[in-house]
């Protein structure tokens, strides 16, 4: 149910997102599975860093609240989502054939995806999801697949989706995702009466 929950998170968190958009921007130089490939090793670089940062907060701070505090963060980034202007996306333009190595833009590809993705939201909701749950394999797990899934989308089938889904609908989703987390969160932790 953690990487359940994680991948739903982090996959509609991504629908429309700027590492969505850099990836699909890429896969117009590069092949698609190398994007694909890039994507998986920054998400699982990038969010295994976080990892690491929701288990030492958790083990090292002793603050009742952490779960509280955690699950606030959550409905903090749903309504973050809700509110964000929506970028305009134009379609890049078609560059001429790969006639590069495969490891050199590989390299290219996993940094500019972990750099995408520093500091942004899902990242800190992977955080808070860490501390919450107390799964870092989990939710690894469903944070990587979510991101993938979601830069798939974003690679192949992007033009194809927005002709049935609209980008306020993906945004509501998206904010939704979040703040029922929080919330199913903050319910977990009510005393059992």
């Amino acid at each position: 149910m953690i990487t359940i929950g994680a991948f739903f998170m982090t996959f509609f968190a991504e629908m429309g997102d700027k590492s969505q958009l850099l990836a699909w921007s890429l896969a117009t130089r590069y092949p698609p599975g190398m994007v694909l490939l890039g994507v998986a090793v920054a998400t699982l670089l990038n969010n295994g860093l976080a990892i690491l940062l929701g288990i030492y907060i958790q083990t090292n701070l002793d603050i009742p609240a952490l779960n509280v505090i955690a699950s606030l963060l959550f409905i903090f980034f749903g309504v973050w989502r809700l509110l964000e202007k929506e970028r305009e996306t134009r379609e890049p333009q078609k560059r001429g054939g790969v006639t590069h190595k495969f490891w050199y833009p590989l390299f290219s590809i996993i940094t500019f995806l972990f750099l995408a993705e520093m500091g942004d939201k899902t990242q800190m909701a992977t955080v808070a999801y860490v501390i919450n749950y107390q799964a870092p394999v989990k939710t690894l797990v469903g944070v990587v697949a979510g991101m993938v899934a979601a830069d798939a989308i974003g690679i192949f089938g992007v033009n194809y989706l927005a002709r049935f889904v609209s980008p306020l609908t993906v945004k509501l989703i998206s904010s939704s995702v979040f703040i029922i987390i929080g919330v199913v969160g903050l319910f977990l932790l009510l005393p059992n009466s």
